[in-house]
């Protein structure tokens, strides 16, 4: 006899992110956004995505709230010269 248990897991099935650019204008000047997606089955959940700075300082943020699976993608950023920028995601149970 095999009994099978209903509690939901305490980590996503799957979750990941990445960084996207684009030329925005005629000079060549280079934006980034953002984009994360998480896939939990069953489960109230919020997803983050945000454009940060070496530093650790957000520059763009977006957050997504669902149940089942979930997607975001912040606004597009503009780094200062030399700022060294990096996407990031994240996922949390519940809102």
């Amino acid at each position: 006899m095999s009994i099978m248990s209903s509690r939901a897991s305490d980590k996503p099935k799957s979750h990941k992110g990445k960084r996207l650019s684009k030329v925005i204008d005629n000079g060549g000047t280079m934006a980034v956004a953002c984009y994360a997606e998480t896939t939990w089955k069953g489960v109230l959940h919020t997803t983050t995505a945000r454009v940060e700075n070496s530093k650790g300082k957000v520059r763009k943020s977006a957050k997504d709230t669902d149940i089942n699976y979930t997607d975001i993608t912040t606004d597009y950023y503009v780094p200062d010269v030399f700022e060294n920028i990096e996407c990031r995601s994240y996922w949390k149970k519940g809102k």
